[in-house]
Parts: C-alpha cells; sequence; structure tokens
C-alpha cells in the first residue's frame, strides 16, 4: 500500500529550527538529537513517513510539558536482579523481614509461560525490529491519531509496540539510542506495557534508563513502574523496587503509597496496608480520594464500619481546609477541569459509606440483636457529618418493622427526617405509625399523624384505618383502667384530626363511662354517637344500660331498653343480664322473672353471670326458697356454681332467717373450695346470733 502523502514542510522546517547538537552516552558513542535524526532520515530513505515520523518525534518532544527532576546518585543494576527473579523462584524477599507480611510470588510461573509462548511466536521478528521500524511504526501512529490525542500519543504507541519483546538493555539501546526522547515518553510506556501484562519489558526499559546515562527515573517513573508490576501480581519485586526508590533519594509521593496500599490489600495483609495510611502524615502527604478508597474497602472487609467513618470524617475535614485555603474558585481551565472531578470522587465516596452503612445497619436490623448498636452507629454518621439522602432514610426506615425494639430506631429517623426537612410520603409515615404502634408507643404514633395533618403529607384512606386502630387501642385503654376522661379527650382528637370515630371507638368510651359509673357522662357519648350520624348497636344500648344500672336509674334503663327493641335490635345475653341485675336493684323482682323466661324464650340460654344477678335480686328481697330455686335450674342447665352464687343464697337465707340452711350453703362452699366473701361470712354470724345458736366449726375456725 503507497505511503500515505504527508506534508514534510511543517517537519523539516521545525527540524532545522532546532539547535544542531551531539551528546555522549553510557558507552561513549555519540548520540544524535532528534533534529539531526530527522534530517538523516530524510536522506536515507526519501519517504515521506520517515519525514513524518520524525517531525511527530520532534513536535513529541518540544510541545511536552515536561519539568524535568534532579537526577539522583548513581545506582546499581536493578533489573539483572528483578529480570532473573522473573523467571525463577526467587529467595523470600525483602518483605520477609520483621514488621512486613510476607508477599506472595503472584504470577510469576504464569508470567514465564507467557513469555516462553512469545518468544516461540516471534523468534523470527524479536531480533528483526530496528530504529528504522520504530520509525516506520511511528508514521503510521501519526496517521491514525485520533481527535483529542496528546502530541506525544503516537509516539508512546509505537515505543509500547516496540518494547513488547525486549529482554535486555541493548534491545532497547537499539530501538531508541540517539534518539533525545523526553523522560514522560518513558514514563508512559512503563505504563502502558504494564497494562499490556508486559512487567518484563517495563522493567528492561526501567534499567536502560537507568544505565542510559540521560534523564535518570523520577517518582512518575518509578510510580508507572510500580503500577504495571502491582497489576500484573508481581508483588515483591514491586517491593523491592520501591526500597531501591527510598535508596536512590527519590522521595515517593501520594501515588507511590496508593500503590501499596493497594497491593498489600490484593494480598489481604490488611494491617501493613493500614499502618502505611497511618504514616502518610509523617511523611507529609495527603491522603487523596483513592487512598481513602482503598483504606476504606479494607475496613469494610474487617468489619469496622466505625473505623470507616472515622477514615471518611477526618478526609472531609481535609477537604474542608483544602476548600478554605483555595478561596475563590479558580478561572483556570484545567484546574477548575481537576477540581470538578474532585468533588466527583468525594461524592462518590460519600455514596460508598453510605451503602456500607446501610448495610451494617441492615445486618444489626436482621438479628435479635439491641438496637442501641445501631443507635450508636447512627449517632456517629450524623457526627461525620455523612450527607444522608431521601434513599438512605426510607431504606433504613422500611428495613424496620420486625423486630420488638425497631420503634425506638424508627422514631429517631422520623423525627431527624422531619429536622432536615427531607420529603416524606405518605406511604412511609403509615409505615412509621406502624412500626410504632408495634413498639406500643401509640402516643408516637399519634404525633406522626398530627405532623401529617399540619405540614403534610396528607393522610391517605391507610393512614386514616391506622390511626383508628390507634385509636383502638387507646381507647380500649382507657376501658379497661376506668379512665373515662381519657376516653372523651381521644375522641375529641379523632373528630379534631378528621378521623371519624367508629361505633367502636363510641362503645369504648361508652364502656368507660360504665364501668367508671359516670352515667352522665355515657348518656352524652350516646347522644352525640347519634348525632355524629353512627347507629347504636346491641353493644352501645348495653353499655348504656349497664350505666344507668349501676347508678340505680332503673326508669332511664327501661327507657333505653325499650328504645332498643323499638329500633329493631335484637337483645343479647349482656343486655338481658344487666336489665336482669337493674329489676333486682330496683325490687322488680317479677319483671326480672319475665325478662328470664323471655330470654329462654328467644332462644338465649342464661350464663352463670345472668343466674347471678338473679339470685342477687332474691337475696335482696330475702327470698330464700327462690334462691334456692335458681341453684336447681343452674344444676339442671349444668352450670357450676361460683362463689358469688352460694354468697348471695347465703344472704338470701340469713335475710330471711334460715340460719341452717345459710350454714349448710357456707359448708358446701367449703367443701367445693370456694372462697366465701367477707359479707358471707357475715351474714351466717349474724342469722347464728339472731336465732341464739352456736356458730360452726367450719364457720368459725377460718376466721381464726
Amino acid at each position: 500500500m503507497a505511503p500515505t502523502a504527508i506534508n514534510l514542510g511543517t517537519h523539516i522546517s521545525l527540524s532545522r529550527s532546532l539547535p544542531q547538537r551531539r551528546t555522549k552516552n553510557v558507552a561513549g558513542r555519540s548520540s544524535t538529537t532528534v533534529p539531526r535524526l530527522v534530517s538523516a532520515s530524510l536522506r536515507l530513505r526519501g519517504n515521506p513517513q520517515h519525514a513524518s515520523t520524525s517531525g511527530a518525534i520532534t513536535q513529541a518532544c518540544v510541545s511536552s510539558s515536561y519539568s524535568p527532576f534532579s537526577k539522583g546518585p548513581e545506582i546499581s543494576n536493578l533489573s539483572t536482579f528483578l529480570c532473573n527473579a522473573i523467571f525463577t523462584v526467587a529467595t523470600p524477599p525483602l518483605s520477609a523481614r520483621k514488621g512486613f507480611p510476607q508477599l506472595k510470588f503472584g504470577k510469576t510461573v504464569y508470567f514465564q509461560e507467557e513469555e516462553k509462548k512469545a518468544q516461540q511466536s516471534l523468534v523470527v521478528n524479536i531480533g528483526k525490529k530496528t530504529q528504522e521500524d520504530l520509525l516506520e511504526r511511528v508514521a503510521q501512529e501519526v496517521r491514525n491519531k485520533k481527535e483529542g490525542d496528546r502530541e506525544s500519543t503516537p509516539l508512546v504507541r509505537a515505543l509500547t509496540w516496540a518494547f513488547r519483546n525486549v529482554k535486555k538493555s541493548e534491545d532497547v539501546e537499539a530501538l531508541v539510542g540517539g534518539l533525545d526522547l523526553p523522560l514522560p515518553v518513558f514514563t508512559t510506556t512503563i505504563q502502558k506495557l504494564g497494562i499490556e501484562g508486559k512487567p518484563m519489558p517495563a522493567l528492561v526499559v526501567f534499567d536502560w534508563l537507568q544505565t542510559s546515562g540521560g534523564n535518570q527515573p523520577n517518582v512518575y517513573t518509578y510510580n508507572s513502574l510500580l503500577g504495571a508490576l502491582k497489576s500484573n501480581g508481581h508483588w515483591e519485586i514491586a517491593e523491592r523496587v520501591y526500597h531501591e526508590m527510598l535508596k536512590t533519594g527519590v522521595s515517593p509521593d501520594i501515588v507511590t503509597q496508593n500503590t501499596l496500599i493497594s497491593m498489600y490489600e490484593q494480598q489481604g495483609a490488611y494491617t501493613h496496608a493500614l499502618k502505611i495510611f497511618k504514616n502518610l502524615k509523617s511523611l507529609g502527604l495527603q491522603p487523596s480520594p483513592f487512598t481513602v478508597r482503598n483504606v476504606i474497602q479494607i475496613l469494610e472487609r474487617k468489619g469496622d464500619v466505625e473505623a470507616v467513618l472515622d477514615v471518611f470524617g477526618d478526609f472531609k475535614q481535609q477537604c474542608r481546609r483544602e476548600g478554605e485555603g483555595k478561596g475563590k474558585k479558580s478561572e483556570n481551565q484545567i484546574e477548575a477541569t481537576e477540581s470538578r472531578r474532585y468533588s466527583e470522587q468525594k461524592e462518590q465516596l460519600e455514596i460508598m459509606v453510605r451503602q456500607i452503612c446501610v448495610k451494617k445497619i441492615s445486618q444489626l436490623l436482621g438479628r435479635d440483636s439491641n438496637r442501641e448498636e445501631v443507635i450508636r452507629l447512627w449517632s456517629k454518621m450524623k457526627s461525620k457529618q455523612v450527607q444522608l439522602s431521601r434513599n438512605f432514610y426510607e431504606n433504613l426506615i422500611r428495613a424496620c418493622g420486625d423486630g420488638e425494639e425497631d420503634h425506638k430506631f424508627v422514631k429517631i429517623l422520623y423525627l431527624d427526617m422531619r429536622k432536615q426537612e427531607v420529603p416524606i410520603s405518605v406511604s412511609l409515615c403509615n409505615h412509621v405509625i406502624r412500626t410504632l404502634a408495634l413498639g406500643k408507643m401509640w402516643w408516637a404514633a399519634l404525633e406522626v399523624f398530627e405532623h401529617m395533618v399540619q405540614v403534610g403529607p396528607q393522610p391517605n384512606s391507610y393512614t386514616h384505618k391506622l390511626m383508628l386502630s390507634q385509636f383502638h387501642v387507646l381507647l380500649n385503654s382507657a376501658r379497661r383502667r376506668k379512665i373515662w376522661k381519657w376516653a372523651l379527650q381521644l375522641l375529641d382528637k379523632m373528630i379534631q384530626r378528621g378521623v371519624e370515630p367508629d361505633r367502636f371507638s363510641w362503645n369504648a368510651a361508652l364502656i368507660a363511662c360504665s364501668k367508671a359509673g359516670e352515667t352522665d357522662s355515657a348518656i352524652i357519648v350516646f347522644k352525640r354517637m347519634i348525632e355524629r350520624g353512627q347507629r347504636p348497636g346491641v353493644l352501645s344500648y348495653g353499655a348504656l344500660l349497664s350505666a344507668l344500672e349501676k347508678s340505680n336509674h332503673f326508669a332511664g334503663a327501661k327507657m333505653v331498653w325499650e328504645h332498643m327493641k323499638s329500633m329493631g335490635m335484637k337483645p343479647n345475653v349482656v343486655a338481658y343480664t344487666t336489665m336482669i341485675s337493674a329489676c333486682g336493684r330496683s325490687g322488680s323482682y317479677g319483671e326480672a322473672v319475665q325478662l328470664l323466661d323471655e330470654m329462654r324464650a328467644t332462644g338465649i340460654q342464661p350464663t352463670l353471670i345472668t343466674y347471678n344477678a338473679l339470685i342477687t335480686a332474691y337475696a335482696r328481697a330475702g327470698d330464700g326458697e327462690r334462691a334456692l330455686d335458681v341453684i336447681q335450674q343452674m344444676t339442671a342447665a349444668k352450670i357450676q356454681p361460683d362463689s358469688i352464687t352460694y354468697a348471695q343464697l347465703i344472704e338470701a337465707m340469713a335475710n330471711e332467717g334460715r340460719w341452717k340452711q345459710a350454714t349448710e350453703a357456707f359448708e358446701t362452699m367449703q367443701k367445693l373450695k370456694l372462697q366465701p366473701p367477707a359479707y358471707a361470712y357475715e351474714a351466717v354470724l349474724r342469722v347464728c346470733k339472731a336465732n341464739n345458736v352456736p356458730v360452726p366449726s367450719a364457720v368459725v375456725e377460718p376466721n381464726r
């Protein structure tokens, strides 16, 4: 294929504008500078390819923004040992010394086989690569240069291609001897060789730089070589290169330390990697985002999430100090780009730390462990000023709910979301209410609901259903504790917050008032229930009847009873029992018996409480015979009398003056091992004394 025509004028004029000089290399040979090389190439070949290649090399040298470092002292030939170490199992490395972990040999054997295969496949071409081949390759790379490539990119690609199979420094000398190339070009080439999995050629090029008499390797060159060795698993050799670097007086920078940390991290030598990180400050180095990322990954593998937060917190403080020192934003495009990239890296680190914390907290929440550990980790996140996203809060809150103590952590998260004004959804608020309710934090759940009503998000139907359930719990508690005022306050709060009380809520308040004997309050609740459009049920009527019965308001109870029946409500066993008791309290014994018959006629069987209410009525009337008749009815219905049954029978017999039946009933209680109430003792003593008969020993003994 004919070579592509290239305008030679630019390259020729550029080469003439450069000074012509000669240098001496280590072997004492004359070294031709790039401008002279360009002219010689044009004379020898007369080929436009060579002209363009030489011009490209010249342009790369001239345009390179390279600041040479001071040369270190002369050092020994390192590559002789290093190259030998590639193909042989080396003796224990320097890392075996005290204070260093025992390093692995990495991919030494694999590399040996790889190089052997490459040598067999390229045995013909290896010895034929010359400087002339290199120049042709440069010309090809120049022609294929892509938009956005640096000026030196074609040269670096050509050198990487040429150096792939070099075995010794002489091979490198044959390719680039006499070319005055800048050190950054070799530094980048060594890096590229490492990327392509060619660490041995990288070592050879590095050795040639040391012995060629030209620019000595600087910290960037060492970093490229260390990276090439590390990425290809030659950790023990990389460590030797690092120690040789220190001997030559080249001061490691943060990139060097990052490479070492990453190298030890790959081998699992976490303790030594962390030791290097801790010593950065003593070396006057500040960790970069890459450093922090590696250290955080190590600490995560060790399971020390709190240490992760410590490292990240220190890094944030460092970034804050650096930001204050820089002051205003730079208008320089390069600096602005670097600053933007640095900010992106910090943000990625923050995301990484958040994910680690979420994972750890989720693990803790999945166990039956104390939630105090979760709260402690959360508090540390806050103290280290980890920026928390909405998703972070939601993921943690939704991870809670099954544990007995999850409500503690959920409450902290929810209140912090409100404090930070983080948007919160209705479904998340519902989940918080549910979790708090499971933890019996009903008032806290009510507070969440009030937040929703006042500042949003507006409650939905499921929210009202949840809150109604919570009010049921609170009203039931008020009912059990007879805290009737609390029950009324809850009803008012429900109405104020837009939660319409259902029949269960009204009934709970009615029962609370009934148990407390607050008849007037029960009547008010019943009236409000009807006004709010809620139709009373049998339980509602029963609760109001109970309140009226306890206050001995028989006329009111009778009115409610008739109203209930007129509304088509069929009384249940509780309602019948309450009315029977009300009749007994008022002395309407005949009506009590009629209610019992009516009850049986409707198919409702009297219970023990029903029979006790009837016996109590007969006891107050002093009708012992009818009380005994009730006992017989209970026996026929296979209902076992209890202590109240016999105590009321004793009371009925005593009121009628029948001391013998009273003492017999008392003895029966003892045989059945029923504990007589105090008024049963008093009734037996009273009737015996009234009839001037001795008190039975069975009655006297228990009093002693």
